[in-house]
């Protein structure tokens, strides 16, 4: 399992709807305007709680709960929404078995519901399955056009996959710079758009990208500044990053 190449948004649980998301009832919408984390502790209980010990069983009920026959656009949602948080629960229990099965099936329940779809990514990005992370982050592109984190996730692996049919070069360079400008002089991002530049063969370019990610990193992070000179380096002898397999 790989580390992380950059900020995740894995186990950060965001009550968040997209237009692409669609079936909300009136208690859906109603929680968006007010408080969002005691709104989604009400809408799911336990199954929301931060103890995978409490969270887990309580969302294995509640989904036991649910008639498997109905199909509804709410019942959907709500299933994708506690698979998700058992999902969750089992990642921080370390058991990445079971928590990359249930974001599968969350996805499967309701492919619609960014933050699933991200937290889908992510795992199975540390889990080293960059097929399975390139389908989430398409899909979470696809759900919200202007995320710079969905937008940087998809550029990385576009970039310097292990694979050479999921490399896209000249893609992977859009969505980096767009990135970028959504959510300017964030090193990890200027960093990823580094590893653009040398997948596209612009290793100056890539040189002076990941010195300003190095320049704006805070005082202490060592293991960042490490990483971006291990990559600055290849760089240097005209080499693209590549990502373990």
């Amino acid at each position: 399992m790989r580390g992380s190449a950059f900020p995740l948004v894995l186990l950060a649980i965001l009550f968040v709807s997209t237009p692409a998301s669609g079936q909300l009832d009136l208690r859906h919408q109603q929680c968006g305007l007010g408080d969002q984390d005691a709104c989604f502790a009400l809408e799911f209980g336990r199954c929301a709680d931060e103890n995978p010990r409490i969270a887990i069983p309580a969302c294995t009920r509640d989904l036991a709960r649910q008639d498997n026959r109905r199909t509804g656009g709410n019942l959907r949602f709500e299933r994708a929404i506690r698979y998700a948080l058992r999902a969750n629960a089992h990642a921080k229990q370390g058991n990445s078995d079971r928590a990359l099965s249930d974001y599968d099936r969350a996805v499967t329940s309701h492919g619609g519901v960014f933050w699933i779809q991200m937290q889908r990514g992510d795992a199975y990005f540390l889990a080293s399955d960059d097929e399975a992370a390139l389908e989430s982050y398409e899909a979470a592109v696809t759900l919200n056009p202007e995320s710079a984190v969905a937008l940087i996730s998809r550029a990385m692996i576009l970039a310097a996959a292990a694979e050479e049919n999921l490399r896209d070069p000249a893609q992977a360079l859009e969505d980096a710079q767009r990135a970028n400008q959504l959510d300017s002089d964030q090193p990890a991002y200027i960093d990823v758009l580094a590893v653009a530049h040398a997948a596209n063969g612009d290793f100056d370019k890539a040189v002076e990208e990941t010195q300003r990610a190095i320049n704006l990193l805070p005082p202490g992070d060592q293991n960042s500044l490490d990483e971006y000179q291990s990559r600055m380096a290849l760089y240097r002898r005209a080499t693209p990053f590549r990502m373990e397999p």
